[in-house]
């Protein structure tokens, strides 16, 4: 049997992976025309953003990212027993980065697109609870099928929007908290400005 530590090193290599490729590699088939976005989007977006924001627009993409860095850890890949401060944890298993999200907009797809989707996406769940019989390798495949799969989470009128983030996986977390505080306030400003196609997890 593979020790616990290997086990654990292994994960955090993986953990490590995840936090360099959270952009998602999502596709949509015979959806790939752009479209000018409308010019009204960018506006209502930089009027909700929290000061220490800067907004950067692509050609089919609106970019909203913190100007200071913050750390984005898991506490999953954190040893059994702790003896340091939460700061001292984060900083040391975790990993410095530009906080940002990316909205991507594409020609807004039709309800059964959606739905196949999130089926593709749902699919990916793999049986592999945390304990003596949780394999490093079903983790990675099912990262990699969520990362590839990722349905988009708001919809217009016009357009269907992804939304890439480096905390794209529920584990993720932001620190220090003032950050995280920020990052909830623009996801609010989103819900309000989008209509999603799901409820969030509470």
């Amino acid at each position: 049997m593979e020790p616990l530590s290997c086990k654990m090193r292994s994960y955090r290599l993986l953990l490590t992976v995840s936090f360099l490729t959270f952009i998602s590699a999502a596709t949509l088939a015979g959806r790939q025309h752009r479209d000018e976005l409308s010019p009204d989007i960018e506006p209502k977006l930089r009027a909700v953003l929290p000061f220490g924001w800067s907004i950067t627009r692509g050609p089919d993409s609106i970019t909203l990212a913190r100007d200071v860095e913050v750390f984005i850890y898991s506490s999953l890949n954190w040893p059994a027993f702790i003896d340091k401060s939460m700061d001292e944890m984060v900083r040391e298993y975790g990993h410095e980065v530009v906080y940002s999200l990316t909205l991507r907009f594409v020609p807004r797809l039709r309800r059964t697109e959606y739905v196949a989707l999130k089926r593709q996406y749902d699919a990916c769940q793999l049986e592999n609870k945390p304990g003596p019989t949780f394999s490093i390798e079903k983790w990675e495949r099912a990262q990699e099928c969520y990362r590839a799969r990722q349905p988009p989470v708001y919809y217009t009128n016009r357009y269907t929007i992804y939304v890439d983030q480096p905390d794209w996986w529920s584990e993720l977390k932001i620190y220090p908290k003032a950050a995280a505080t920020e990052s909830e306030r623009v996801h609010r400003s989103l819900d309000k400005l989008f209509s999603r196609y799901e409820k969030p997890h509470q």
